[in-house]
């Protein structure tokens, strides 16, 4: 991801999870921090704040977006 890009969504308004195709949660822009909470400032696995809700597990979703155009 361009620097310019992860600059523009770190100060976004709304929640913004940067995470990895292992599904680890590298970085938090304010907003999630706010909405999900202080954990999301160490490295996280996406799953650990998954809702069930959101239909196929963490890991699922991360396989899918990566075999996905």
């Amino acid at each position: 991801m361009k620097s310019e890009v992860a600059l523009g969504l770190e100060n976004a308004g709304w929640p913004v999870l940067l995470v990895n195709s292992s599904g680890a949660i590298l970085r938090a822009n304010p907003a999630a921090v706010k909405a999900f909470g202080s954990t999301l400032e160490g490295e996280m696995p996406l799953s650990a704040i998954w809702a069930s809700e959101n239909g196929p597990m963490a890991e699922q979703f991360i396989l899918k977006w990566d075999t996905s155009p």
